[in-house]
């Protein structure tokens, strides 16, 4: 009886494979997008947040190209809040975590030896700004964040939500109600 070779599998670049192990990670934490077409979407979501444009940036780079326009803003925040924040707060975690214990192995262990240094900015200069940044940075022979906070006196949902409180009080508290204030800080600029 003849040897017959068992079956190899072409190898796959190492790019195709985190590409795949990528498009997995996506479907799992959000597992009803399974069907390819809303994935080009998710992936100009993220496109555009990385570089820092956003839905209306995108809209104009489409625009100028003269290309049909970018789904809709809602569709963004949506992917935003079900797929790109999440592995953001994920990194971040992850980041600041592994930071602060490579600090510690720095000072042989002790975490009362390192010192660190807190830092902050506002949107705008003066004191009518709304949104600023704080981080936590370790004075060490290298700068690693430990903490970042984002600040905000005004919350978009709350603000909106006034133009009902007259006409329609039920649809007002019910908007206060289900919200998830941004407004985190109040105080100075």
């Amino acid at each position: 009886m003849p040897a017959t070779k068992a079956h190899q599998s072409p190898k796959r670049s190492k790019a195709e494979i985190c590409r795949k192990a990528q498009l997995s990670k996506i479907k799992q934490v959000h597992p009803s997008n399974s069907t390819r077409s809303s994935l080009p979407s998710a992936e100009l979501s993220n496109i555009s947040h990385l570089v820092g444009i956003g839905c209306a940036g995108i809209a104009k780079v489409f625009g100028a190209m003269n290309i049909a326009p970018p789904p809709k803003e809602d569709h963004f925040e949506e992917t935003d809040k079900r797929i790109l924040l999440p592995w953001i707060n994920k990194f971040q975690n992850e980041s600041i975590q592994a930071a602060s214990y490579e600090a510690v192995d720095e000072k042989d262990g002790d975490p009362t030896m390192f010192t660190v240094i807190g830092d902050g900015m506002w949107q705008k200069c003066g004191f009518k700004s709304i949104h600023g940044m704080a981080t936590v940075l370790l004075c060490a022979t290298t700068q690693k964040v430990l903490d970042a906070e984002r600040l905000s006196k005004k919350c978009l949902v709350c603000t909106g939500a006034l133009n009902f409180k007259n006409e329609n009080p039920d649809l007002y508290d019910e908007i206060i109600h289900n919200d998830d204030c941004e407004s985190n800080y109040d105080g100075s600029s």
